[in-house]
């Protein structure tokens, strides 16, 4: 074995000297310095500012401008022949008046919205606004939403209409940009169709939401593609002129602290705060609100305002839809066998509760409804719901409202 070692050793000296050998022997050569070749220097296109010549919207009610096309109509104005209009207006959400309120909306249903909008849910919706054009918008210190309308009851109805509706503390910002012209019709006849018997000459909709899928994609004529674009131009310019002068209202109210569920909620110094497992059954955990006199299941109280907090056990690691599917299928055979009345909603809708996920259901009886927020959360499900408008007249619900809106917004989770 040595002398096979060896030998190999022996042959592999052999190859590397054989190898250096072959190496041609290298002469120092003048060096010569690389030619030099100049580069074209980086240029950048100029960005274009298509709102440059715009005209400037002030409103020093609220607070707030934007800028628009110099060839729109605006709401008050001049009329111009370009069939764009831009109608804006700006709504008190308690206000007892909705004359400057969109179609369909009155102080309730804004209230309703902007809770949604809260949560980051923009579906509510009126009239005939297409549902899948119903989309948030990204404004600095408010909550915001955009839809579009093509038909407003009648078939024969014809619209071009992008609306955007602003929340700011209680003032609702509406913006509506119409086309009122001929030319998307005349320029896009196979989206329409003459129906002379009910509709006359006028063309009416073949089936506006395959208008509406071409428009988006940038298919349709130049015409549409302006007023569809110019509104989104419009948005991208809009801005509040000050930062707005409410103080926070929740500033100075008190903290409730759960250490045992590890969450806090804030709620008004008079508000009270009570565990309430003998009117809602063991998972109680604690609930915050308001109450005067009354009766309601044998407990003598009269909810204003209120949210209860309840432990309904454990996830089992499921997300709260799939949890809640499970659970109203076991409540709704408990009501049947029991012979008992079914008061559960059978679905809801994925949420967002303050940053966390949440299962949303609407729950009714005879006397009024109660919002639930369910919640997985550390292995266990949380109940939160609150009594909705109650079939009773309260006058001050909106009110209300507000303050449980408030109170949600504040709470979290400590762990």
């Amino acid at each position: 074995m040595k002398k096979i070692i060896a030998l190999s050793s022996i042959l592999l000296g052999i190859v590397f000297l054989t190898g250096c050998s072959l190496q041609p022997l290298k002469k120092n050569q003048p060096t010569t310095s690389a030619p030099i070749v100049e580069q074209p220097l980086a240029t950048t296109t100029p960005q274009i500012d298509e709102t440059a010549d715009w005209k400037i919207y002030t409103d020093s009610k609220v607070g707030f401008t934007f800028k628009y096309p110099a060839n729109a109509n605006i709401s008050g104005g001049d009329k111009k022949d370009s069939g764009l209009t831009l109608r804006v207006s700006v709504s008190k959400l308690d206000s007892t008046s909705d004359d400057d309120a969109p179609l369909g909306y009155d102080s309730a249903n804004f209230l309703k919205d902007r809770a949604a909008l809260s949560k980051g849910d923009p579906s509510t919706s009126f009239g005939q606004a297409e549902p899948s054009s119903l989309k948030m918008l990204s404004i600095t210190n408010a909550l915001a939403k955009e839809y579009i309308i093509f038909r407003q009851l009648e078939v024969c109805d014809v619209q071009f209409n992008r609306q955007a509706n602003i929340y700011k503390d209680d003032y609702l910002i509406s913006l509506d940009w119409t086309y009122n012209g001929s030319a998307i019709q005349n320029n896009n006849p196979s989206y329409f169709k003459i129906d002379s018997k009910n509709c006359g000459s006028y063309g009416m909709w073949k089936d506006y939401r395959v208008f509406y899928t071409d428009l988006v994609a940038g298919k349709t004529d130049s015409v549409s593609q302006n007023w569809f674009t110019s509104f989104d131009e419009i948005i991208s310019t809009f801005k509040f002129t000050e930062q707005s002068t409410t103080t926070n209202e929740t500033a100075n109210w008190k903290t409730y602290t759960n250490k045992k569920y590890s969450f806090e909620i804030k709620y008004p110094k008079e508000a009270t705060v009570s565990t309430y497992e003998k009117a809602i059954g063991t998972n109680g955990i604690v609930y915050i609100g308001s109450r005067n006199k009354s009766i309601d299941h044998g407990v003598t109280y009269d909810v204003e305002y209120g949210i209860t907090f309840q432990d309904l056990g454990s996830a089992n690691n499921m997300s709260a839809e799939n949890w809640y599917s499970q659970y109203y299928q076991s409540e709704k055979q408990y009501a049947a066998k029991a012979d008992m009345p079914m008061f559960l909603s059978a679905s809801g809708k994925n949420v967002k509760l303050n940053g966390y996920d949440a299962y949303e259901t609407s729950d009714f009886n005879s006397d009024s409804s109660l919002i639930n927020f369910y919640i997985a959360h550390n292995g266990i499900i949380y109940r939160i719901s609150y009594r909705g408008e109650i079939v009773q007249n309260v006058p001050k619900w909106p009110e209300f409202e507000k303050i449980i809106n408030q109170m949600l917004s504040t709470f979290k989770f400590t762990k």
